[in-house]
């Protein structure tokens, strides 16, 4: 028994496996190296510590919004702690 199809609808999605392909018929999966272009993001403040290397994108109305940590010196009597940028 074979399981049902996937519904993606008109979304976009990266193959990078076969779990979402049934069949190849003169085709096959390449993955093209990254090219780096512009500068999305920087680590500008003291506070944006480059070290915590966990960013959440979350795209939201046509906008892209970066989630991470930050740090301050002393996090938990600064009026920074907490704070999103």
């Amino acid at each position: 028994m074979t399981d049902a199809p996937i519904h993606i609808g008109t979304r976009r999605e990266l193959f990078v496996d076969d779990y979402m392909i049934d069949l190849f018929d003169n085709a096959a999966l390449h993955l093209h190296p990254p090219v780096r272009k512009n500068v999305v993001f920087a680590v500008e403040e003291p506070r944006e510590n480059a070290c915590s290397a966990c960013y959440n994108l979350v795209q939201d109305q046509g906008r892209v919004r970066v989630y991470y940590p930050a740090t301050t010196p002393s996090a938990a009597t600064s009026p920074m702690a907490g704070t999103r940028r």
